[in-house]
């Protein structure tokens, strides 16, 4: 094992278990090799590798299952509140911003999608724009739903940095696509059936340009949440 000076033993462990995990190709919910195989392959007392395995749970890396064993964590490595939203606030000046982030970022996502998207993946999108469909026309909330779709639009790009970021994004995001998506559910629809549509036909112009208005659609809500809280305080 390589050592990095500076480094406690418990760190330099850590970040060889996350070499184990790359190399081994193990994916959120695969099992980790148990405490003594680990402690064996590293060279490490079986304490070590048990401080090692805590330090990556607090890094959302892996999770502990008592009595069953260490799994890949779902979070892939984010933390809870990656952007420090919890300290900048909760309001619609936030919702706004992080929503300049989303077509900044989102309409090249799906354009990406378009052009490198699986026949596996663009059956995946499908599937899911489905499932947000029948929540929105039974009255469900699909807060959820709407951040995996487009989660899978994210991975579709084949570009694991934007696969990252997406996800991220609507973590904060939460509080704008519940504000939003309950006044914008049957736009919702229609914007997502022509994202969907755009990137099963590959066709990279109508999937940026379709995601790009469904962005606006919801940043030109919120601007109007915004002037009409004024108005309200300037009485």
């Amino acid at each position: 094992m390589g050592y990095k000076k500076g480094v406690s033993l418990s760190q330099n462990t850590a970040e060889e278990i996350i070499k184990i995990i790359r190399e081994s190709h193990l994916q959120p919910g695969d099992r980790l090799a148990n405490e003594y195989e680990l402690a064996k392959s590293l060279n490490v007392s079986r304490s070590t590798v048990r401080e090692a395995v805590k330090i990556l749970e607090s890094r959302n890396i892996v999770t502990i299952k008592r009595g069953a064993g260490t799994y890949i964590s779902q979070k892939q490595g984010v933390v809870s509140d990656p952007l420090g939203i919890a300290l900048i606030g909760n309001d619609e000046s936030v919702a706004l911003e992080l929503l300049d982030i989303r077509m900044i970022l989102e309409p090249e996502s799906a354009a990406m999608a378009a052009k490198n998207a699986t026949e596996s993946d663009i059956i995946a999108i499908k599937n899911q724009n489905k499932k947000v469909i029948h929540m929105i026309n039974h009255g469900l909330n699909h807060s959820e739903e709407d951040a995996k779709f487009h989660q899978l639009i994210a991975q579709s790009t084949q570009n694991r940095i934007i696969a990252k970021l997406i996800p991220i994004i609507y973590h904060s995001i939460g509080m704008t696509i519940e504000m939003t998506n309950k006044r914008l559910s049957d736009t919702t629809i229609v914007f997502h059936n022509q994202i969907v549509e755009a990137i099963e036909r590959r066709d990279t112009i109508g999937a940026r340009s379709a995601m790009s208005a469904h962005i606006s659609e919801n940043r030109i809500y919120i601007i109007k949440e915004i002037e009409r809280k004024q108005k309200f305080e300037d009485i």
